[in-house]
């Protein structure tokens, strides 16, 4: 927000609506609620997804992890990877004692893909980049298909995918991770009010800097 010339009331009430309305609210509804231009609203969300983003880098699944592979933007009777918005991505849970389930959704970098299959290499990744370190020998990771006991995160992924593109009609490869991000910000906070939504959002965005290298470009 530093140097932005959008007023600091008005970032403070996309916060606010944000709390309010969670993933269900997109850069049209907030431009004509602030009365700004589409362009500055969406660079507004934009930026929180980013803020929200940088601190789930930070946060490391441990406890009992299920994890499996899924695919974004499937397209239908195709085996090969034809549709330019699928995405593989492995999505995951954990839950430690007395803590509530702790989701991750990464998109697959094309180097750890044989086509839809997840290479070694991109386990590897996963564990290194997301998993606390106790953990990393235990992480296995699947097709969701083939993974037993995969209801809750299955429902829980496509559930909140639905959502997502319902309010955002359809996001693009380069800046899918920064929505599942955002996604999983709210999924891991399910019992929070929008008062203390707000407090969080607020605490995140107002209360540590940020690194302008992981900004993605607008």
């Amino acid at each position: 927000m530093n140097k932005s010339r959008t007023p600091l009331r008005k970032w403070l009430l996309v916060l606010f609506l944000i709390s309010q309305h969670q993933i269900q609210i997109n850069a049209v509804q907030v431009a004509i609620a602030l009365h700004v231009t589409y362009k500055t609203a969406w660079g507004m969300l934009h930026k929180i997804r980013q803020f929200i983003s940088q601190a789930d880098e930070h946060e490391k699944l441990s406890g009992v992890i299920k994890a499996a592979v899924e695919l974004y933007a499937r397209k239908q009777h195709s085996s090969n990877h034809d549709s330019p918005k699928e995405c593989s991505i492995v999505i995951a849970c954990s839950a430690s004692f007395c803590s509530t389930s702790h989701f991750k959704f990464k998109v697959i970098p094309s180097a750890h893909l044989n086509e839809r299959c997840l290479l070694r290499s991109g386990v590897a990744a996963f564990a290194r980049n997301y998993v606390s370190k106790s953990y990393i020998n235990e992480i296995i990771i699947q097709p969701l298909y083939r993974m037993a006991d995969s209801r809750f995160l299955r429902q829980q992924y496509k559930r909140s995918i639905i959502k997502l593109n319902a309010c955002f009609k359809g996001i693009g490869a380069i800046h899918l991770q920064s929505y599942l991000n955002y996604l999983c910000f709210f999924l891991n906070h399910p019992n929070l009010d929008p008062h203390s939504l707000l407090q969080e959002l607020t605490s995140l965005c107002l209360g540590r800097p940020f690194s302008k290298k992981n900004l993605l470009a607008l």
